[in-house]
């Protein structure tokens, strides 16, 4: 069953930790992650260069990685915060635009974020048929 708002509210407003921790009890962000690199376990590290505040390094050779690496998160430059909302919003059949104004990000950005949207999700009822 989706989510209220009401019931939302304190994760997608609460902090990035708070949203992360949701993503990953939905299994859209990693939990572990492995080094690129060196192939040993990475450890979750704080990290004040970028908005997710939080990455993932490795002890053994230092290497570096983005906690959205392997989501759909990966590429993009927006918060998760505003991926969050944007996500509520397209499910409630939001207008765009409302979207858009609410999340601050441009008409265009959340024009690609529904579209993107609904192609996850008629790829997932394509799959699941087969």
């Amino acid at each position: 069953a989706a989510m209220s708002l009401q019931e939302l509210g304190p994760i997608m407003f609460g902090g990035t930790p708070e949203i992360i921790t949701y993503f990953r009890t939905k299994r859209v962000l990693a939990s572990v992650a492995q080094c690129n690199h060196c192939n040993k376990p990475m450890a979750e590290c704080p990290r004040g260069d970028i908005n997710d505040a939080v990455g993932w390094k490795c002890h053994t050779c230092k290497g570096r990685m983005s906690i959205r690496a392997g989501s759909f998160f990966s590429k993009s430059r927006l918060t998760l915060q505003q991926w969050m909302m944007l996500i509520h919003y397209w499910a409630r059949q939001n207008p765009v635009c409302d979207a858009a104004e609410s999340t601050g990000v441009g008409k265009n950005t959340a024009i690609d974020v529904y579209q993107w949207l609904r192609e996850v999700c008629s790829t997932c009822l394509i799959n699941d048929g087969q």
